[in-house]
């Protein structure tokens, strides 16, 4: 009995000793190993904000489509012989006027050489037969002197029949003349196609671009009429995209101006009147790139109710924030920052290969809405229609009070990452809600609005910094 009484003291010292620990150890200010839980439990929820920002803002018509060069070369085989030499391959820049392969031509230079002495037979043929004329001519002129064919009673040198025949003859040389300069010129024909076809045994590129299709290898025969070479320019690419012919009212393409160049009249594009275009590549999903909207097709498919627009994009290396600025105005500022990040990235040595083929995704800015307050996206959770802004200490702008601001029906135009936010209504008695109110700079909470309540304490982190 003892034994038993002596356990059950001590298993209960030791249940005492544990609830003691678990209590804070008998502290008497109330903390334990780690610390005062109220304390941390009180502490001021953390929010990111952004400040709120005017700029221009468009709606946007969201598209998708692949890149194309707007300028081809396809070369064809024009004369049926072995290939000697292959100089350039897929993937190769070549500029215009470069030997890209070369064929063998000795058949060829025999062709040349025989059309050359034909041409020189044909011009002693023909420098006779004008010697034989001027012979023949002579000797008319001889007779006509001494013989009047209008009275020839009076002639006593030649007769009727002297004329008749020394005419008769000039006539034959003057036609053996005619058609010994038609044999000339034929063979001076076919020197000029034999030379063309010597010509032909060197596949030149018509122009600047990079080979993206080879069907030539050395030493293969190739047949008249065979694709050989296939380039393209990449240095001016477009996007053809497919829009819903409900919206081609909202569509414009660039107005031309005509410049006089060398080569004669020439348009160009007025990118002051152009919609601006926004192109994100599958290839290069972090990078974004600006073109113009450059045509609208004339005609819509029937079938699908779409019409054809293409789009002309501008190389990020070629992009100027001040010769495109109208263009870049129609951009909502994180946007516009993404494309001058992109074209930084491309002069800093990165490589964005904008090539055709590529799958695109565009957003085609409509209707523009210039100096309207933006507030991100981001700013919303799920469905709701409200906001919360955030108003620093006075001494301290890391910690503030965060208010609910109900945006309902002040959603103007909706961008990629931001919207519009329109002006607070004045309530009937005709005074606005100073709670309702949102100027620039304001800090709009992005992150933690399910720990906030309407007057609560929070800390700050701001985004823009």
């Amino acid at each position: 009995m003892n034994a038993y009484c002596r356990n059950t003291a001590f298993f209960g010292a030791m249940l005492g000793l544990l609830l003691a620990a678990a209590c804070g150890g008998g502290d008497m200010d109330g903390k334990g190993r780690w610390g005062n839980r109220a304390e941390g439990e009180q502490r001021d929820p953390l929010v990111e904000v952004v400040p709120v920002r005017t700029d221009n803002i468009a709606s946007v018509e969201r598209c998708t489509g692949r890149v194309d060069a707007r300028s081809f070369a396809d070369l064809y085989a024009q004369v049926s012989e072995v290939a000697s030499d292959v100089f350039f391959d897929v993937g190769d820049y070549v500029e215009a006027g470069r030997v890209l392969a070369r064929l063998d031509a000795s058949s060829l230079e025999l062709r040349v050489v025989a059309s050359a002495i034909a041409l020189r037979e044909a011009e002693l043929a023909h420098s006779k037969a004008r010697l034989d004329a001027d012979k023949r001519k002579s000797e008319l002129e001889r007779v006509m002197k001494y013989f009047d064919p209008q009275n020839p009673e009076t002639s006593r040198i030649y007769s009727k029949e002297q004329y008749d025949a020394a005419k008769l003859e000039f006539d034959k040389a003057e036609n053996a003349v005619q058609t010994a300069e038609l044999a000339l010129t034929k063979a001076q024909g076919e020197l000029a196609a034999t030379q063309i076809q010597r010509g032909h045994a060197e596949i030149v590129a018509p122009i600047s671009g990079m080979i993206i299709e080879r069907n030539i290898r050395a030493n293969e025969r190739v047949n008249t009429g065979a694709l050989l070479f296939k380039l393209a320019d990449f240095r001016a690419l477009e996007v053809r995209l497919e829009v819903a012919e409900s919206s081609l009212a909202e569509l414009r393409p660039a107005k031309r101006l005509r410049a006089v160049e060398l080569l004669g009249l020439d348009e160009k594009p007025d990118l002051s009147t152009a919609q601006a275009v926004l192109v994100t590549l599958t290839a290069f999903p972090d990078a974004k790139f600006i073109g113009w909207l450059d045509r609208v097709y004339p005609t819509v498919d029937t079938g699908r109710g779409m019409v054809v627009v293409t789009v002309r994009l501008i190389p990020p290396a070629d992009l100027n924030e001040a010769s495109h600025a109208s263009l870049l105005e129609q951009l909502d500022p994180d946007a516009r920052k993404s494309v001058m990040a992109t074209a930084a990235s491309v002069r800093g040595g990165r490589d964005l290969n904008q090539r055709p083929g590529l799958f695109a995704e565009a957003l085609i800015a409509t209707k523009l809405r210039r100096n309207v307050l933006l507030v991100p996206g981001a700013a919303l959770v799920g469905d709701s229609e409200q906001i919360w802004v955030v108003t620093p200490d006075a001494n301290n702008n890391e910690v503030g009070v965060a208010r609910r601001v109900d945006i309902g029906r002040r959603r103007g135009v909706t961008s990629e990452g931001s919207f519009e936010l329109l002006p607070a209504r004045a309530a009937r008695g005709g005074e606005i809600n100073e709670s309702e109110v949102v100027k620039t700079g304001d800090l709009v909470v992005v992150r933690g609005q399910s720990l906030l309540r309407d007057g609560a304490r929070v800390r700050i982190r701001d985004l823009s910094k």
